[in-house]
């Protein structure tokens, strides 16, 4: 993940910040996800301070996921929405019990374009996963 938003932990201190974070933004949209979606998206950005960005992004980049994935014992999903931001190689390495659902035509955003997509996932995950327990 580190890789993919290194140049956005680099401009998140200078005054293309919120250039940079728009970007960043349109990294997670497809061409066939819903334009108002995108546009609200767009519009919380320009309701961010720089300075919660920069410490939000400083301490994203520091932590080091991998003792925590370990540590996970129980069933776990992952709904990949094709943002390329994971190694799911790696993390199905460190997390053997991972499952990995994957949304169609629809970007990073999924949980707001296609919630239905999302939540059946996540519905039979539990039914199969966790014996219904909700």
């Amino acid at each position: 993940m580190l890789d993919g938003v290194g140049p956005l932990l680099a401009a998140i201190s200078t005054p293309a910040w919120r250039d940079a974070l728009h970007g960043f933004v349109d990294g997670g949209f497809i061409a066939t996800d819903d334009p108002v979606v995108r546009a609200a998206a767009h519009a919380r950005v320009d309701g961010l301070s720089q300075h919660a960005m920069a410490s939000i992004f400083d301490a994203a980049g520091r932590w080091d996921a991998e003792p925590a994935i370990r540590a996970v014992g129980v069933p776990m999903l992952y709904v990949e929405a094709g943002s390329g931001l994971t190694d799911l190689d790696r993390f199905s390495e460190l997390c053997p019990q991972l499952q990995i659902g994957r949304t169609v035509g629809v970007g990073h955003n999924q949980m707001l374009a296609t919630p239905a997509q999302a939540e059946a996932m996540i519905g039979r995950f539990v039914e199969v996963s966790v014996g219904g327990a909700a």
